[in-house]
């Protein structure tokens, strides 16, 4: 079985990435999914080189491959759905 992991790079600046990581932490957590926080303005080379232009990004990785990423906050519904497109074969 593939091993789904999320990352969500966010900045301490960003309004919307402050809102939305407790949704995020609450959804990775209910359906035992990994969660990686990076923030860019600690890590901006690490950003640069995966091409993070607006936070929050979230990436969804599959056996430590990039398989899908959406930029910006997301609802609840919308979020499942992302994440649900990944896990359910």
């Amino acid at each position: 079985m593939s091993e789904i992991k999320l990352e969500l790079w966010y900045g301490d600046f960003c309004k919307p990435s402050k809102e939305f990581l407790p949704l995020l932490e609450k959804v990775a957590e209910e359906y035992s999914i990994p969660l990686e926080k990076f923030n860019v303005e600690i890590v901006p080379q690490e950003a640069k080189d995966i091409d993070i232009r607006a936070t929050p990004t979230l990436i969804i990785k599959k056996d430590g491959w990039e398989v899908s990423r959406k930029v910006g906050q997301l609802e609840e519904n919308v979020l499942l759905d992302f994440i649900g497109k990944e896990l359910i074969p």
